[in-house]
């Protein structure tokens, strides 16, 4: 069955339109619009930023005390936090269980942030330096999972076909195993 149009099946508009913008809505950049629309997601700002804290961290954070990832100080072992700032309030004072750890110890002016472990590593250098290490891991990871499907993809889209289909569903299949 074969569908024909005739002159009066559509019939033109004559509404007034006070501008193009109206009609089309306010034309925006790409770039302006993904921004706009990621502003108003709570949930991936509050990631964003969490993000960019954690990689802020993992740049600045070992460099923040005077402690390395890797030296270790037997007499410095199991030391609890100790904050410059907040020892004064009572909050990361070196004090267990009434006892101030630091003033037994003699280490009157020394300070780590997250505290030491049984080797006397500081644990504060050490979960940033883990961290870059992550973070690196995780955009070498992106990087060759990117140049991996965009090379499978490029394929399938260059070969079409035969190719393509069985290129698909091969990719359907490995989808529908489970992780």
């Amino acid at each position: 069955m074969e569908v024909r149009f005739v002159d009066n099946d559509f019939i033109r508009s004559y509404r007034k339109y006070a501008s193009v913008a109206e009609v089309e809505g306010i034309s925006e950049s790409f770039s302006k619009d993904v921004f706009k629309r990621f502003s108003k997601n709570k949930g991936a700002v509050i990631g964003c930023v969490a993000i960019l804290i954690i990689i802020t961290m993992a740049i600045f954070g070992p460099s923040i005390n005077a402690h390395t990832y890797k030296s270790i100080i037997i007499e410095h072992s199991s030391l609890p936090p100790r904050i410059p700032v907040l020892e004064n309030m009572g909050v990361g004072d070196g004090v267990i269980n009434g006892h101030d750890v630091y003033e037994e110890k003699n280490f009157q002016n020394l300070y780590y942030l997250f505290g030491t472990d049984t080797l006397g590593r500081d644990l504060w250098t050490r979960t940033w330096v883990g961290t870059r290490i992550s973070l690196y891991i995780a955009g070498l990871a992106m990087f060759i999972d990117m140049i991996i499907g965009m090379s499978y993809g490029l394929i399938s889209g260059f070969f079409g076909g035969k190719v393509d289909m069985v290129m698909q569903r091969f990719i359907e299949v490995l989808s529908g195993m489970p992780n």
